[in-house]
């Protein structure tokens, strides 16, 4: 499953010029981390590299807890990752980047449980957001002010469910 979601992962991003090395996989138990349980004790204790090093990690259940926007609490995620942070390099102390990464519902992976959501593209498309990428609906606004994703060729979207500011796009 995991050389398999690697395979999907780089494939995705081949056209960009983007490409990743596997470094290591590491086979953890631990019930409490599984369910997203104690996010921030994971990853320090898991995290490899250094900043510019994609760490993810799979669990068996993510939630939305009451911090997450748009969703209620206990919400099923398929997953999140951090967005880059201004000012944190690779070179700096590891402490600054310790939460850096991606939490995937596993089941998500080539083969998992999850049908419809089962080919590795969740992971493709939440790593697009470690590397700085928005969703097009960003600032769940149509306002002149907001740049939806910040990305020219693609609509800013008024919501998660495609609901176009403008004219859909043509393709």
């Amino acid at each position: 499953m995991v050389r398999d979601q690697f395979k999907y992962l780089a494939a995705a991003y081949t056209d960009a010029g983007i490409g990743f090395r596997l470094a290591g996989v590491d086979r953890v138990t631990n019930d409490t981390w599984a369910r997203n349980g104690d996010d921030a004790n994971m990853k320090r204790a898991l995290r490899r590299g250094t900043y510019s090093a994609l760490n993810v990690y799979y669990q068996s259940l993510l939630q939305a807890d009451s911090n997450t926007p748009g969703l209620p609490a206990g919400s099923v995620l398929l997953g999140f990752c951090t967005l880059p942070v201004a000012g944190v390099y690779a070179g700096m102390d590891p402490a600054a980047y310790a939460l850096d990464g991606c939490n995937i519902l596993s089941a998500t992976m080539p083969g998992g449980s999850y049908a419809g959501y089962n080919l590795g593209g969740t992971t493709a498309h939440e790593v697009g957001h470690w590397n700085g990428l928005l969703h097009t609906f960003a600032g769940n606004s149509c306002a002149a002010s907001d740049f939806g994703d910040y990305v020219a060729d693609t609509p800013q979207e008024r919501t998660s469910t495609s609901e176009y500011c403008c004219v859909p796009p043509s393709f």
